[in-house]
């Protein structure tokens, strides 16, 4: 998994970020989970979604040229991991940062998967 991490330059995409980020707001909670109930959370707790992420984020990005972050996974033949490349990029430079990380999946199921 030797992936480049970023374009040559990324000044432009640095400052669209910058710009960006001081638009963005808190994520919402709307998610809750039954499982982990607690005094005052009969219910259960809450919790940021991926649309709450989403909605924090998507005008702040969108207005400053960037793209949401692309994901797609890889699977290493030789040993059968799982790995998350990601990708935000700004649309009038094409400039690029990404990333890649393992899916931790010890129970070595498609719900374990999908956990990761």
């Amino acid at each position: 998994m030797n992936q480049q991490l970023q374009s040559e330059s990324i000044a432009q995409l640095s400052e669209a970020l910058a710009k960006a980020q001081a638009k963005m707001r808190v994520a919402g909670q709307t998610g809750t989970n039954p499982q982990f109930k607690t005094r005052d959370r009969p219910n259960g707790t809450s919790f940021s979604t991926h649309k709450d992420f989403v909605d924090a984020c998507r005008e702040a990005l969108t207005s400053e040229g960037l793209t949401l972050p692309t994901f797609h996974p890889e699977v290493d033949e030789p040993t059968g991991r799982v790995y998350l490349h990601g990708r935000l990029t700004h649309g009038k430079s094409g400039q690029w940062v990404g990333g890649t990380l393992p899916l931790l999946n010890p129970k070595g199921d498609m719900q374990g998967l999908k956990s990761s």
